[in-house]
């Protein structure tokens, strides 16, 4: 199931496309107002598709788009607008649709077709490309970090602490949550130990049973994660133990 959120919709119009994307099999995450409330929402919850119902003559909705690229590089967006004059400026910023409102059942099917297409190739691609940086977004800019880098990454609150394991060990805290972290990183190089943590595979030194539960020591720095039982399996796969 495609999993949306509505951005810049009035209440009838929510209710209209929320109707139109339930008979398509479509579960409508949240409807927001305005583009400031969309990164707390991506964190929160997993998005495939955004609808944009906005004025795309207005340079703002331009940077918001873009930005969203540059940290979700494969979430689908579609715009919705009353006017079809506009349309060249969505596929410059690789919409995956435009459509006009009032929009016809028929045409919203027709949407909704295109979206799985760029779902199947988007997780095609997904399982087939390294993606050796993870942009992040801190107050002080967008960072972009070297995944191999990556120690590990922890849960701080409603934020993410990601420790990079290099010469000189540096904290950088983002809030984002870590299920919204871990679908943006290499699923070959890290694995969740905890439902705290999330490590990567090639700067573990060592592993060593504590109570009742386990201690995860690494190469680069001298911090200390968690293994719990839930999640000592998947470790030991992953690392060829029986």
């Amino acid at each position: 199931m495609l999993h949306a959120l509505i951005v810049g919709s009035s209440k009838s119009h929510s209710d209209y496309m929320l109707n139109m994307l339930r008979c398509l099999n479509v579960s409508l995450s949240h409807s927001i107002a305005c583009t400031e409330q969309i990164n707390r929402r991506l964190s929160e919850h997993c998005i495939d598709i955004v609808f944009f119902n906005a004025d795309l003559n207005e340079p703002d909705i331009r940077l918001v788009v873009e930005r969203l690229r540059l940290q979700h590089p494969f979430l689908g967006i579609v715009f919705l607008a009353t006017c079809p004059c506009f349309a060249f400026r969505a596929f410059e910023l690789n919409a995956i649709d435009y459509l006009v409102d009032p929009c016809s059942e028929e045409r919203f099917r027709s949407c909704i077709q295109k979206i799985y297409v760029y779902l199947q190739q988007r997780n095609k691609d997904a399982v087939h490309t390294t993606a050796p940086l993870l942009s992040i977004k801190m107050d002080n800019g967008i960072h972009l970090l070297n995944q191999k880098e990556i120690a590990y990454i922890n849960a701080d609150g409603r934020s993410s602490r990601l420790i990079v394991g290099t010469s000189a060990k540096k904290a950088f805290v983002v809030g984002e949550s870590l299920k919204s972290i871990e679908q943006r990183i290499d699923s070959g190089m890290f694995i969740r130990t905890h439902r705290s943590y999330i490590i990567n595979l090639n700067h573990i030194r060592k592993i060593e049973a504590s109570g009742q539960t386990n201690l995860v020591f690494f190469r680069s720095c001298p911090d200390i994660a968690y293994l719990s039982k839930n999640y000592a399996i998947s470790l030991y796969e992953k690392l060829n133990l029986r």
